[in-house]
């Protein structure tokens, strides 16, 4: 299976294979705008630009259009009229219940706070009124970002909400945002010199990698391991089934 890039050029080629005559209005909204995504993704600035720019112009006045803004926003170089612009932007997503919009728009602006009791105000924030309306990626996107920013705070609240996020993340896909719930998970453990979890963490994280095909993730955390197995660097007992889960994947062949 694909992953990352991979994943996202080959759905940039597919949906540029379909022409768009035989799409009616909606439907090239839509196309236009996961093209957009996939551009955005793929960091291919003009293309992302004009392929939002087509949906702004299709359709100026639908959801999929606010996207589209965003997704400018996010290629163009900051000015002097970046922050107006991002304020405008934010409230006409509120004012129209446009979460994805509003949400990614507050994750960047806490992302860019340097302030870490700040930061994680406006994460707890974001949190608080993604559960409120049943939001559950949203809430997931700002406990990761969260953990990854490593600012001062509760650390047991942080662990249990992360592996909440990972539970749904297994189950869900969103291979960038899980990958990034491992290695803030992965942290905390290695921070508590907590041999078992990282054993789980391993095994689980695995299985998804090795099914992605990017084994070269399992690679990594293998090399981690090493020392913590051979007892060089944490002598804690792991159970055994997640043990010969490791040493049988660390060993050359399996």
């Amino acid at each position: 299976m694909l992953d990352g890039d991979a994943y996202s050029e080959q759905a940039r080629d597919m949906l540029l294979s379909i022409d768009p005559k035989h799409l009616d209005k909606s439907d090239r909204v839509q196309t236009e705008l996961n093209l957009a995504l996939c551009h955005h993704s793929l960091e291919s600035v003009p293309d992302a630009i004009s392929s939002a720019e087509k949906v702004i112009s299709l359709d100026k006045r639908s959801h999929a259009a606010v996207q589209a803004q965003w997704i400018i926003l996010q290629n163009k170089p900051n000015d002097d009229q970046t922050d107006a612009r991002l304020n405008q932007l934010l409230k006409t997503a509120e004012s129209r219940n446009i979460s994805a919009v509003a949400n990614s728009i507050k994750l960047e602006r806490a992302r860019n706070e340097p302030d870490s009791v700040a930061q994680r105000g406006m994460y707890e924030s974001i949190m608080a009124q993604a559960n409120s309306k049943g939001e559950t990626y949203d809430s997931v996107r700002a406990i990761v970002a969260l953990g990854s920013a490593n600012s001062y705070g509760n650390a047991s609240q942080d662990k249990n909400r992360l592996i909440q996020a990972y539970h749904y993340l297994y189950k869900g896909g969103f291979l960038y945002l899980f990958n990034l719930c491992h290695d803030a998970l992965w942290r905390i453990f290695e921070q508590e010199r907590d041999m078992t979890n990282l054993l789980q963490l391993f095994k689980y994280s695995s299985l998804v990698w090795r099914l992605r095909g990017i084994e070269n993730r399992e690679h990594e955390a293998i090399k981690k391991l090493k020392s913590y197995v051979s007892g060089q660097a944490i002598e804690v007992t792991a159970s055994s089934q997640t043990m010969a889960y490791y040493i049988f994947r660390s060993t050359p062949g399996s």
